[in-house]
């Protein structure tokens, strides 16, 4: 499905019926983020890699929402998120091993006073993400 330009789609039928990848559905999210991002006024972005060890995080800027990706390992997790100025945390695509809780054995993207992402997979892992920032 090429997503170059905006697509209608049948809504009333689910998406396998659609004959979609897996990563179309995703795609056409980001491509109607970027394309409200550009007619409502942007976002900041923030892109990182850090060094998690075991029961160690990282937390995202409070007070505001957004949207996120992120990896941990060599491809063992990843996840593609959105989050509330509140702090609540949705999870739109990730892999078996992300949870939206503090959770052991786990990489945890979850709300405390902040949203926070939490490596919980037993052992120090590189963690690259990207967050973008809804404007203010």
């Amino acid at each position: 499905m090429p997503l170059n330009d905006l697509q209608i789609l049948d809504a009333s039928q689910p998406i396998v019926e659609l004959n979609l990848t897996m990563s179309e559905p995703f795609q056409l999210w980001m491509f109607l983020i970027v394309e409200y991002n550009k007619r409502f006024g942007g976002s900041n972005t923030h892109n990182d890699v850090v060094l998690l060890g075991d029961d160690e995080e990282i937390s995202l800027d409070a007070g505001l929402g957004g949207y996120g990706s992120c990896q941990i390992g060599d491809n063992q997790e990843f996840a593609y998120f959105s989050f509330t100025s509140a702090g609540v945390v949705t999870l739109i695509m990730n892999s078996g091993n992300v949870v939206s809780t503090d959770t052991d054995t786990k990489l945890c993207i979850y709300a405390g006073t902040k949203v926070n992402i939490k490596n919980r997979l037993g052992s120090s892992l590189s963690l690259r993400y990207s967050v973008k920032y809804n404007p203010v």
